[in-house]
């Protein structure tokens, strides 16, 4: 019950300051040059204006992040975060007290560690989006210049249908990694220039070519947020082992853990 608890609370967190960041601005409002209502949510993200801009039917936009067509991506995604899954009970308690914190280095660290959910089931649910993630990435139409080498590769392994699980998942964390670690920065010729604030975008997309109220985008932040948290425990860890000297709360600080969440 505890653990439900702490999944509960962290959703609950992640909406609190969502709605706290729009503050008035959360109340839907005409806009004159198109007669539709775009909500201020849409005003703040400019997902819509986003989507207009691939120009293609929302079923081709779905079609982005849809579940892979090899099996061997789902497959390793899972077994990638299942190791990640295993190294919490090995582990300081914190460090994981850290990767519970939202800004350590500004709001200090979190008295509750992180921890595994109660139920093993959870964690399915919050590796589908990653899958989706991937399977944007793969369609080749993202430019990632830290990520693009590793993501090709990766490709080339499941189009030669390589068996090789223990190589595809150091591709899937290396990705990962890239991805989560780069400072991302809006400018009015990318709206979205991180890949995984697009996957969200696509998977709040309603097939009548609306987006998703932030109340329901908030549990997807959280399963991102929650495999982020798996990652960087992957990463730390390495670090650990590979240099016993290594100071653990170095380690920590060295990932600057959330970044794609502030930026969001």
């Amino acid at each position: 019950m505890e653990a439900r608890e702490g999944e509960d609370s962290r959703e609950k967190v992640l909406v609190d300051e969502l709605l706290k960041e729009l503050g008035e601005q959360l109340n839907t409002m005409q806009v004159p040059t198109n007669g539709q209502l775009i909500t201020p949510w849409l005003l703040a993200t400019h997902w819509n204006e986003w989507a207009k801009w691939f120009k293609k039917p929302t079923e081709e936009l779905h079609a982005l992040v849809a579940l892979p067509w090899s099996s061997m991506v789902s497959e390793s995604i899972q077994l990638y975060f299942e190791e990640a899954l295993a190294l919490i009970e090995t582990t300081d308690e914190l460090v994981l007290q850290w990767l519970n914190s939202p800004d350590p280095a500004k709001e200090g660290i979190s008295n509750m560690p992180f921890h595994k959910h109660m139920h093993d089931s959870s964690m399915k649910k919050y590796v589908h989006p990653i899958i989706c993630f991937f399977t944007m990435l793969l369609h080749d139409f993202w430019f990632l210049p830290n990520a693009n080498m590793e993501i090709t590769k990766l490709d080339n392994m499941l189009q030669a249908g390589s068996l090789n699980q223990s190589q595809l998942v150091q591709h899937i964390h290396t990705i990962l990694l890239k991805v989560w670690m780069t400072p991302w920065s809006k400018n009015k010729f990318h709206i979205i220039p991180d890949p995984m604030e697009s996957c969200l975008a696509l998977l709040t997309l309603n097939h009548d070519g609306l987006f998703k109220a932030p109340k329901e985008v908030t549990t997807l932040i959280a399963k991102f947020e929650y495999c982020m948290h798996l990652t960087f425990l992957k990463e730390i860890r390495a670090h650990v082992s590979s240099d016993p000297e290594v100071d653990k709360v170095d380690a920590c600080d060295s990932l600057h853990h959330g970044s794609w969440r502030r930026t969001t």
